[in-house]
């Protein structure tokens, strides 16, 4: 069983993540490892002028795992998503400051899902 816990991103410090290990456990039964993975828009690793899409850090037997995150997708990608969340309801926050902007954003997702209309 593998415990998965989604935290601050300011607790993504090595003294920090050791605060998750079960309360009063004795030594055998802390956590042996504790990766944290940290999104991020911002930092792109590189070693000798290769980018590497992952960026870690270590601290004994625990790591720190830097990916990279945009909260941009492309059409595409929004359409998968919504095909493979399936959800109930989608509300438009980028460009939608009427009902009808809102309406044709949500139209657009359609073909991924028989949307309920609703307005956010």
């Amino acid at each position: 069983m593998t415990n998965i816990y989604v935290v601050p991103l300011s607790h993504m410090k090595f003294p920090l993540m050791r605060t998750y290990d079960p309360p009063n456990a004795n030594k055998e039964h802390k956590y042996k490892a504790i990766i944290g993975v940290h999104p991020t828009g911002w930092k792109f690793a590189g070693k000798k002028g290769k980018k590497e899409i992952l960026s870690r850090r270590k601290s004994g037997s625990d790591m720190i795992i830097e990916a990279p995150y945009s909260e941009h997708s492309s059409f595409t990608e929004l359409l998968n998503c919504v095909e493979f969340f399936n959800p109930r309801r989608i509300v438009p926050t980028v460009n939608c400051y009427c009902h009808e902007k809102v309406q044709s954003q949500l139209m657009l997702l359609s073909p991924a899902r028989n949307l309920e209309q609703s307005e956010g």
